[in-house]
């Protein structure tokens, strides 16, 4: 469903955009801006599925509501977040609204997050092949051409991935192009601060691909210039590629990262946003982490014995709940 010219100003003014003298042209620079303003104002949490009035508002027996309406009503109106198939999906029919031409598709995620060749978790398949542990294609991603883009040139955009959401849109050059790329083709310009490409590889592995190889697609990656994740290195975080995804795919992934017991979103709260420093700041296993644009990160407990979880998800986050339980929390 599209978005009225009414919602679409409201949506804009949301994230801090000013549409008062009009929209604005479906450029790059604007969509840089658009995604960079999202992931800043609008956290990524999955509070619906762990307050009893909101899931009252939000949760259907098939999982979290995923319709264009009740999202915007969520996010736009009631001024919450979300996680990726809500944020991704409402941002879709933002990006459509402006111009854009936006195809859905689907990432398998990178488990743990460590890709040094040292140390990197797998398991060994029927062939004696290393393979990342990887999720099924339960995250939603976005790819965005047309408008007034360069004529042939796509862009990942992502506004709901996490810790790592990236913060601005990511060139996807062509498969032959970056075939011709070294496997490790340098820093970004500035490596004290997060930044976000793609590779081409192998599903499964952290090794190039070579033309005859099967399985072949983008990983998108981040920039670890320091902690726990490696320095100095680019990290895999997911897998994909350009097949496209539609309602039905993303209703069995949604059913199962809302429904399923062992979905590491039905066990407690796991919220996060950028901290406007270039940092980001992440609550999740009962931790409050804060990691600076350098990397380094400090982490404090919440709950019992540290910081209040009502504050912690007022102050930091733009969630308010009041006198109600939190599932997963101590209070």
């Amino acid at each position: 469903m599209s978005l009225s010219l009414e919602q679409l100003i409201a949506y804009l003014n949301r994230i801090g955009l000013d549409a008062q003298h009009g929209l604005p042209p479906p450029t790059l620079e604007t969509l840089t801006k658009l995604q960079s303003n999202h992931v800043h104002e609008v956290s990524f949490e999955n509070l619906s599925l762990l307050v009893p009035s909101f899931r009252e508002q939000d949760v259907t027996p098939a999982g979290l509501k995923l319709d264009v309406p009740s999202l915007f009503r969520k996010v736009v109106v009631r001024r919450r977040g979300g996680y990726c198939f809500e944020l991704n999906t409402l941002f879709a029919a933002l990006l459509s609204g402006l111009g854009y031409t936006v195809r859905t598709g689907a990432a398998r995620v990178v488990l743990d997050g460590v890709q040094l060749e040292s140390r990197w978790d797998h398991y060994t398949d029927f062939s004696g092949q290393k393979r990342y542990l990887m999720t099924t294609h339960d995250h939603m991603v976005l790819f965005v051409s047309g408008g007034a883009l360069p004529p042939g040139e796509a862009y990942l955009a992502d506004v709901g991935f996490g810790g790592n959401t990236p913060t601005h849109p990511v060139l996807l050059p062509p498969r032959d192009f970056l075939l011709a790329q070294p496997p490790d083709f340098g820093p970004p310009p500035d490596p004290t601060t997060y930044a976000f490409r793609v590779r081409w590889g192998v599903c499964g592995t952290p090794r190039p691909a070579v033309a005859t190889d099967i399985d072949q697609g983008y990983y998108l990656q981040v920039w670890a210039n320091r902690g726990s994740i490696g320095q100095g290195h680019w990290c895999d975080l997911y897998y994909f590629t350009l097949a496209p995804y539609g309602p039905m795919d993303y209703t069995a992934a949604n059913f199962f990262t809302s429904c399923f017991p062992e979905s590491a979103f039905t066990k407690g709260p796991f919220c996060s946003r950028p901290d406007g420093m270039g940092g980001r700041i992440t609550l999740f296993n009962g931790q409050l982490k804060h990691r600076d644009s350098a990397g380094v990160s400090q982490a404090r407990g919440v709950g019992p014995g540290g910081l209040p979880v009502r504050e912690v998800l007022s102050s930091t986050f733009d969630i308010h709940v009041a006198g109600e339980p939190i599932m997963g929390c101590e209070l």
